[in-house]
């Protein structure tokens, strides 16, 4: 921990954990990407920020069988209103982001497994 001069920090003289002593746990800022098993990559399509946004809503959640078209969530840049839309149809596997999160270019949004596939683990079927 490292204690902020006075005057730079929430509070007059507060400790404020270090980044990287938090780094992936609630309330703390994210820790580095997890890799993605081979056998699910194989499955599954990421949907990326395109440029820098404010995450105004997310219409889905894991596990919500989507339509092609459909508004997975809504950014906001520049004041203007982007709805991400998958190009085709699929299950929800996992949302990243959450409302008031600001992503960058390249940040994943949502990860979709698409219609027809089979997201599980090899030797996972009939458990």
């Amino acid at each position: 921990m490292r204690l902020l001069p006075p005057g730079l920090g929430p509070a007059v003289g507060t400790i404020v954990p270090h980044p990287a002593a938090t780094a992936g746990r609630p309330g703390g800022p994210p820790g580095p990407p997890r890799p993605c098993p081979p056998w699910l990559a194989a499955r599954v399509e990421s949907v990326r920020a395109e440029m820098v946004a404010g995450v105004l809503g997310v219409e889905v959640a894991e596990g919500d069988v989507v339509a092609a078209g459909q508004t997975l969530l809504l950014l906001e840049s520049m004041k203007m209103e982007i709805p991400v839309v998958p190009e085709g149809p699929g299950r929800v596997v996992r949302v990243a982001v959450g409302p008031g999160d600001v992503v960058q270019e390249g940040d994943l949004l949502v990860v979709l497994e698409p219609a027809g596939g089979a997201a599980q683990a090899p030797g996972a079927a009939g458990r």
